[in-house]
């Protein structure tokens, strides 16, 4: 989806996302791609940016390359959108770091072509 530059007024700070997981496995990263999308369905107007080491995640299934060389203290995290909706943004982010930490499993136990509604 693409954005128009004006129709994202807000952008938060980066901020880092913590993780307390020393495995992080294919498990995590399917953990993330379903809570964004659950995110994405509830605020298609917002855009989540992920990086790691400075450097935003364009793809996430290209973390699967790099599973394990991944230092878990690079990852951040940050939000464009429209001024008037905040909303949810603490959630997103408390949400990504339990989908990182070892107990993703209700992140990815869903039905097919379903999105999980989280949000």
């Amino acid at each position: 989806m693409m954005y128009e530059e004006e129709d994202l007024s807000k952008i938060t700070e980066v901020r880092p996302l913590i993780i307390q997981n020393d495995h992080f496995t294919f498990g995590n990263v399917e953990a993330w791609m379903n809570i964004l999308a659950s995110y994405a369905l509830v605020h298609p107007e917002h855009k989540v940016t992920l990086y790691y080491d400075g450097l935003p995640i364009h793809n996430l299934i290209s973390l699967y390359k790099r599973i394990g060389s991944l230092d878990i203290t690079k990852f951040e995290m940050q939000v464009a959108m429209p001024d008037r909706e905040k909303k949810n943004l603490s959630k997103l982010r408390r949400l990504l770091m339990e989908g990182a930490s070892s107990n993703f499993g209700p992140f990815i136990n869903k039905e097919r072509n379903r999105v999980l509604m989280l949000f």
